[in-house]
């Protein structure tokens, strides 16, 4: 994925959409798509399409349904480029053409009702990754009135960035993914000394996210000082 230092030094402070998953939120879906894909089974002849349309090669989705034989995994980015440097990767042109069968990701959080809305017009089920605040918005639970959704929820606010995330990130599911309400277990949050990041972030931003660190740690020393 090309990208900009000046898009790399803002991604780099977490203040966007573009939020990596790391692996440990990517794995809790394991038990709930496997059931899925049980039923799929039992129902057709033929391997279910699972498009990851947020997503690089270098993805945690990408990399843990790679795992998978009995699947065709396709995915996409918002972002993807022709190598003329034209964005190619517009998920709403996408979905008008993209054949898949069930859709697994971590959208872009501005975006989210909508991509909520063109999921259930296409009744296709979907398992996203969202920000769980994201039901205090009125316009979302209207959505859901009509559209019944369930949810996985981690019992750990697991951080993107290594930081002690400020707010907790679970599956939203279509009910045709999953109907119910369930926590699950992680062993820890994903930050500081058990920080793992998503292999979607470049070595550039590897660099300034270390360099950030070091300055925060430095900052910190001056004030004990």
């Amino acid at each position: 994925m090309a990208t900009t230092f000046n898009n790399i030094a803002k991604s780099n402070d977490f203040d966007s959409d573009e939020l990596y998953t790391p692996m440990c939120l990517v794995e809790i879906i394991k038990p709930f798509f496997e059931d899925w894909l049980n039923k799929w089974y039992s129902k057709n002849n033929r391997k279910p399409i699972v498009w990851c349309p947020f997503d690089t090669e270098k993805s945690s989705f990408v990399k843990f349904f790679q795992r998978y034989d009995n699947i065709d995994l396709v995915w996409s980015h918002l972002i993807d480029e022709d190598g003329e440097g034209h964005f190619t990767g517009n998920f709403f042109e996408k979905v008008k053409t993209q054949d898949f069968d069930i859709v697994i990701s971590n959208p872009p959080f501005s975006e989210k009702l909508r991509i909520f809305q063109i999921l259930d017009e296409k009744n296709k089920p979907w398992a996203l990754i969202c920000n769980m605040m994201a039901i205090n918005y009125q316009e979302v639970g209207s959505h859901f009135v009509d559209h019944p959704v369930g949810f996985i929820i981690p019992d750990k606010k697991v951080s993107f960035d290594g930081n002690t995330a400020s707010f907790c990130s679970g599956y939203y599911c279509s009910d045709s993914f999953f109907s119910g309400n369930k926590f699950v277990h992680l062993k820890d949050n994903n930050s500081k000394q058990y920080f793992k990041p998503s292999e979607m972030i470049s070595e550039l931003e590897l660099i300034l996210f270390k360099k950030k660190k070091i300055k925060e740690l430095e900052e910190l020393k001056l004030k004990d000082e």
